[in-house]
């Protein structure tokens, strides 16, 4: 079984729990708060994945079986039809349709009740395991539940053992644990895990954005130093990104020292300064989302954005991709653009 997303995001749900939903727009569940809403009373599970694409799905019916130091995400789901519906986001009931069976969306039969739906990944594989429920319980999500590496979402209890889903697979070892979501028991993940913590931005509702932010920030590769009294980050192809409280929203940025700039410094001061204000005029005429500008005092080039204080998975998604495209493709090219322009003339 097999899903494929264009906008990195795998629903579960029973189809009978979102008729309500028939006639709202395409986009409704881009809206944090309807996508929560819907989430925590238990009509359906939205979950962020690492990217788009093609996702393997492996389902079972039974008690979650999970690895340590693994991801996981749990929610409780009402089921009156007897069948849920596993696919991608942008399928789910919206616009006067409903998703139904095709090559990369699929629905699983169960008995009609309630229950616990455990999901983990690893890479592009997803497990998914759908537990009978003895009551209902409401979620208490806050955030949109993004596959990240040490968030807990919900308040219930999560069976961890050493071996993965496959029956076929053997037990890795006998260390076996059971770990609930009492606050005492995650006071280690949140000091693990305080990139989203409202001590870090004043506005509270504010910090529940950046709290998805920075776990969707995760997925992609980025790691936090919360050493730092802003959120700073750091990815191997993109180098160090800040994350600041800005007018209302929040400023990314990040630097280029100048003697990263080798090719500008090889020519006489007059000539390397004003070609470098070439460089940053070429690329804000061209960036997307970024604005270049030299910060002489400190010797680097400064690429910052604003964001506004919301989040939703697709369009944060689309925003970063066109950030890394700036910072990147954009910025060589106005270098480029620049030495064939002083070149010919």
């Amino acid at each position: 079984m097999q899903i494929a997303t264009d906008t990195a995001t795998l629903i579960i749900y029973d189809l009978d729990q979102l008729k309500h939903r028939m006639n709202d727009e395409l986009d409704w569940w881009s809206n944090v708060d309807e996508e929560i809403e819907e989430i925590n009373i238990g009509h359906a599970l939205f979950v962020g994945l690492a990217e788009d694409g093609l996702y393997d799905i492996n389902i079972k019916v039974g008690p979650p079986v999970v690895g340590n130091d693994i991801s996981v995400i749990q929610a409780n789901l009402h089921n009156t039809s007897g069948l849920f519906f596993v696919g991608p986001g942008e399928s789910v009931t919206a616009d006067g349709e409903e998703p139904g069976e095709s090559r990369y969306s699929h629905f699983y039969e169960v008995l009609p009740g309630d229950y616990e739906v455990t999901v983990t990944s690893q890479e592009h594989t997803i497990f998914i395991w759908l537990t009978p429920a003895q009551e209902f319980l409401p979620n208490k999500f806050e955030v949109s539940p993004l596959m990240a590496s040490v968030l807990t979402y919900c308040d219930n209890d999560l069976f961890k053992k050493d071996y993965n889903m496959s029956d076929e697979d053997e037990m890795a070892n006998d260390n076996k644990s059971i770990t609930s979501n009492d606050n005492d028991k995650h006071e280690i993940e949140a000091d693990d895990y305080d990139a989203g913590d409202p001590g870090l931005v004043e506005d509270e509702a504010l910090a529940l954005v950046v709290e998805s932010i920075c776990g969707h920030l995760e997925i992609l590769g980025y790691e936090v130093d919360s050493s730092e009294d802003d959120l700073l980050f750091f990815h191997e192809e993109y180098g160090d990104l800040l994350v600041e409280e800005y007018a209302g929203g929040m400023r990314f940025a990040t630097t280029m020292e100048y003697d990263s700039q080798r090719d500008l410094k090889l020519m006489p001061y007059e000539e390397w300064r004003g070609r470098l204000l070439d460089v940053l005029d070429h690329f804000n005429a061209s960036a997307s989302v970024a604005r270049a500008y030299d910060n002489a005092e400190n010797e680097e080039v400064v690429l910052d954005c604003w964001y506004p204080a919301f989040y939703s998975k697709p369009a944060f998604n689309r925003f970063i991709e066109l950030w890394h495209d700036d910072i990147t493709v954009q910025f060589e090219e106005a270098q480029e653009e620049v030495s064939e322009t002083r070149v010919t003339h």
